[in-house]
């Protein structure tokens, strides 16, 4: 299946819940006040909230009073100004401003996990983050150290996972725009080829690999992990209840299993080519009552 699955955003720790108070204070002293649930999540994916180094920040760069070496900070308040530091200084280099971006957060969080210039290169060779981008700095770094392994290449997703938003993300009403990264349409809705196409293609340039994330809250319907998935390819669908679903189609890889729970924005695939398709981009329906709608008309597009 190749599928890993969370299910929907997965609960903070006490102990995570313990250290807002000092989250709120570094976030708002390094201008990133907005990426509180960022951070506890990061917090989460790193330790739980468990030890004397919960951010997991000796290595940082910023670290200038413990030796930069992996647990080393036995100050957990320290630990989470370094973490928080580092993060706001990942965020700059990605560009991101906004924790609803999931593209550049997504490129901002892979780099704090890697260092070492990965944002930077990421942006050069890829237009951005993508898994791909992930996997192969992991194993350049890894080669260029002599090490087995360089960093964690799914570290987006495994702190992704805790991440809860308390406002709405952005798109109109009931839906979220499926690729944070493009908002370009090459093919609409309606007729195209002597038939009817059922949604809208989204693609530019650099689009291949890019995260696509859930429209809107729900269940899961279908995951087709491999194979032709009748002309759709590898695509999710997403039953939102009141007679609406959303279908993601021709992607690289998904990353949620049938029966699953997931949120608005929660990243469910990868952009990719499969299927009976051109070139890469996300084809993008929403339906009603299993009628085909024009998906333009749920958003504001530039």
């Amino acid at each position: 299946s190749g599928g890993s699955s969370n299910g929907g955003p997965q609960e903070l720790s006490q102990q995570v819940l313990d250290y807002t108070p000092a989250i709120e204070k570094y976030t708002e002293q390094y201008g990133i006040p907005n990426f509180v649930p960022v951070v506890q999540a990061i917090m989460m994916a790193e330790s739980g909230g468990q030890g004397t180094d919960p951010m997991q920040s000796s290595e940082c760069p910023y670290n200038t009073r413990f030796p930069n070496t992996p647990g080393a900070i036995t100050n957990p308040d320290y630990s989470i100004q370094v973490g928080i530091q580092y993060f706001a200084a990942c965020l700059s280099e990605a560009g991101c401003t906004d924790p609803n971006d999931v593209s550049l957060l997504a490129l901002s969080l892979q780099g704090y996990n890697f260092g070492n210039g990965y944002i930077s290169w990421a942006i050069e060779n890829f237009g951005g983050y993508t898994e791909a981008s992930a996997y192969l700095f992991s194993q350049q770094q890894a080669e260029a150290h002599g090490w087995g392994s360089y960093g964690d290449p799914e570290y987006f997703q495994h702190v992704f996972r805790y991440i809860k938003y308390t406002s709405a993300l952005p798109g109109t009403g009931k839906f979220l725009w499926p690729v944070p990264s493009c908002s370009n349409i090459t093919s609409g809705y309606g007729p195209r080829w002597e038939q009817t196409h059922k949604g809208i293609d989204i693609a530019d340039a650099n689009v291949n690999g890019k995260p696509i994330v859930a429209a809107a809250d729900g269940t899961v319907t279908a995951s087709v992990q491999m194979g032709w998935g009748g002309g759709y390819g590898l695509h999710v669908d997403i039953d939102h209840g009141d007679g609406y679903m959303t279908r993601y189609a021709h992607a690289s890889r998904v990353i949620v299993n049938q029966g699953d729970h997931v949120v608005k924005g929660q990243v469910i695939a990868y952009v990719g080519s499969t299927g009976d398709s051109t070139g890469p981009h996300c084809h993008f329906e929403i339906r009603l009552d299993g009628e085909p709608l024009d998906p333009t008309t749920f958003f504001e597009l530039p």
